[in-house]
């Protein structure tokens, strides 16, 4: 947001802030008596200057993994670093990567990958809440369209053909072929420190696609409830049963989305 303002308001900045040959200051002298006016004016001056003075300005973390939302082959990019990161794309049997140093500045950022020659493209870059971004350019169709990230942690590893996914999980199993999501969409348990008539039930939505190709939504239940929400499912040959959702459900206690873990069985 800052590099938007000072972008926004570089004009009327530079009409404020003078940088006199004689001292070499980077303030001229009226600002500093309007600054001691105003604590609340200096902060917002003396904040937007550092801002219009840095050569890259960066007011977003990318550190993470972050996953193609639109494309159903398992396609990501990973930012290990403040300038290094890799694409990497899954597929049944394989894993591949691409490693990039990058810069980010004024909206966009620079990718250079390693052992290329065409040297660094520039790509426009914009960030909506925390855990998604779009970045332009980064595929050869023509229209060349804005592509959509979306910040994922991924879990390759499965113990007793059991798997527990959070909100922001996404599992992807080698041998099979698929990547699978979770989120909790219903709770009706009879919360701890509640006197219940009924136990009830949790449930919640998936989505399955197989061979980057076939997408496939379901949702499941602790309990079997109806035809169309049952405990398990049988697609493509695996059997997915909805095992358990934690947290239980507790009077005395909130919790968030992130809080909670899916756990899921899936067997030949």
């Amino acid at each position: 947001m800052l590099a938007a303002i000072t972008a926004k308001n570089y004009r009327l900045i530079k009409k404020w802030f003078t940088i006199p040959t004689k001292w070499g200051e980077c303030v001229s002298y009226e600002i500093k008596e309007e600054i001691m006016k105003s604590k609340v004016i200096a902060i917002v001056l003396l904040i937007l200057l550092g801002q219009s003075c840095s050569e890259e300005s960066v007011d977003f973390s990318l550190k993470g993994t972050w996953i193609d939302s639109e494309s159903l082959g398992f396609q990501f990019i990973e930012f290990y670093s403040d300038k290094q990161g890799r694409f990497g794309l899954f597929s049944k049997d394989t894993e591949r990567y691409e490693n990039f140093n990058y810069r980010l500045f004024d909206n966009k950022i620079a990718i250079d990958f390693e052992g290329d020659d065409a040297g660094e493209t520039i790509h426009e870059i914009s960030f909506d809440g925390k855990d998604k971004i779009e970045i332009s350019g980064l595929t050869v169709i023509p229209e060349n369209p804005t592509k959509i990230y979306a910040r994922k942690s991924i879990i390759t590893e499965i113990e007793d053909n059991e798997i527990s996914l959070g909100v922001n999980d996404t599992y992807f199993d080698f041998e099979n072929g698929y990547r699978l999501q979770a989120r909790p969409i219903g709770e009706s348990r009879c919360p701890i420190g509640a006197q219940c008539i009924w136990a009830g039930y949790a449930s919640a939505q998936f989505n399955l696609i197989v061979d980057g190709n076939t997408e496939h939504m379901f949702g499941l239940a602790t309990v079997y409830i109806s035809p169309e929400l049952k405990k398990d499912t049988l697609i493509n040959g695996l059997r997915y049963t909805l095992l358990d959702i934690t947290p239980y459900p507790n009077l005395s206690k909130k919790y968030k989305p992130e809080d909670y873990k899916v756990t899921v069985s899936i067997e030949k």
